[in-house]
């Protein structure tokens, strides 16, 4: 696969390549195994609806959005590897027939990838509109900090979208390049026109362009996950609301470290001025599943936040219940508030309470 760095050293060019045909093989499985839950619950998150008044329904709007991305993505995914295992590993597929095949390939890879991102920056939208319905469910109405966290968070994730695409745009100029170069070259090694192209990770543009999206967005978690910890302090007294909370805050703690990972990734074999070559297994199971499970966990953490108890988190039983649960806490604390203290109960009279206390004695029947 073009945009795959990976090398194994110690071992002679057969034992690469089956290790490399059993590698493969589990990647598929990896990428394959959240496609079916996945759609199960995003077709029945779409029977789940969210009337205009609760606090989240903004936030469940973009998760229902973002799972058929992430979906689409996997798919894509799944399909390239088992292309890339049929066309080179294939015994009975003619070498000079696996060009198309592997052009399929790496476009299909770099769609997948494209996707994937949109589905993280429709995720970081997700994540505060989630949060902030919190707050709004315990305060019982909107704040101008949530307003304005709101705005920043579209206007970031504009800018997101921007990166992507030009990453999308550039490394799809290059492998167009570069199949149309590869495609000349003859069975024997030849070819006729020079070779004045590389695939997309060999540029340093498109390779800034992807480090970049991925920094930002790491960057761009951690205050989210300051966030949902606020959240999970709020609403730690608030019935219904506290386990739901926590189980936000697992969600964004997963989202942070899929994309530590991804950094960590990036900072030991890309970012170095130095190539280092990939192990096999890195790329082939351990970034795959590092990358794929906590995506697919924290999906699942977010349907059963609004699928709750089939009525979901934010249905009006349940925010009236939040409310009343919220006036009893604060006439609790009026009633607290209202008892004197035993200073107030000692106190000796001042000569004008005195005489009040006198006029008000008169005042009753029994006088």
């Amino acid at each position: 696969m073009g945009n795959i760095q990976s090398g194994v050293s110690g071992l002679s060019a057969n034992e690469i390549g089956d290790l490399t045909v059993r590698y493969t093989a589990g990647t598929v499985a990896i990428y394959a195994f959240p496609i079916l839950p996945l759609l199960i619950l995003w077709g029945i998150s779409l029977r789940s609806t969210h009337r205009k008044g609760d606090p989240a329904r903004g936030a469940f709007a973009w998760i229902k959005t973002l799972f058929p991305l992430y979906i689409l993505s996997l798919l894509l995914y799944t399909i390239g590897r088992a292309m890339y295992l049929f066309a080179v590993h294939n015994p009975n597929v003619v070498p000079g027939r696996t060009k198309p095949i592997l052009k399929a390939l790496d476009f299909l890879t770099l769609t997948a990838r494209y996707l994937e991102d949109i589905a993280d920056i429709l995720l970081l939208v997700a994540l505060i509109e989630l949060g902030s319905g919190f707050l709004i469910s315990l305060y019982n109405g909107p704040s101008k900090r949530a307003k304005l966290a709101r705005y920043a968070t579209f206007a970031l994730g504009l800018a997101f979208f921007m990166i992507t695409s030009a990453y999308f745009a550039l490394s799809a100029e290059y492998w167009y390049r570069y199949h149309g170069w590869w495609a000349a070259v003859q069975p024997d090694g030849s070819s006729a026109p020079p070779y004045n192209t590389g695939p997309p990770h060999s540029n340093p543009q498109v390779g800034l362009l992807g480090n970049a999206f991925n920094v930002l967005l790491w960057v761009a978690v951690l205050p989210i996950v300051g966030y949902a910890a606020y959240v999970v302090h709020k609403t730690k007294h608030a019935p219904h609301l506290g386990q739901s909370a926590i189980l936000f805050l697992v969600a964004t703690l997963l989202d942070f470290f899929r994309l530590t990972v991804g950094m960590v990734t990036s900072a030991l074999y890309e970012l170095r001025e130095r190539s280092i070559t990939r192990p096999l297994s890195l790329t082939y199971i351990t970034q795959p599943t590092l990358n794929t499970v906590p995506w697919f966990v924290l999906l699942v953490l977010l349907f059963v936040i609004g699928i709750r108890k089939n009525k979901g988190l934010w249905s009006s039983a349940r925010l009236d219940e939040i409310s009343q649960a919220e006036a009893r806490r604060l006439e609790a604390a009026e009633v607290k508030a209202e008892k004197p203290s035993w200073k107030e109960k000692f106190k000796k009279p001042t000569k004008k309470e005195w005489q009040v206390d006198i006029v008000q004695s008169l005042a009753t029947p029994e006088y």
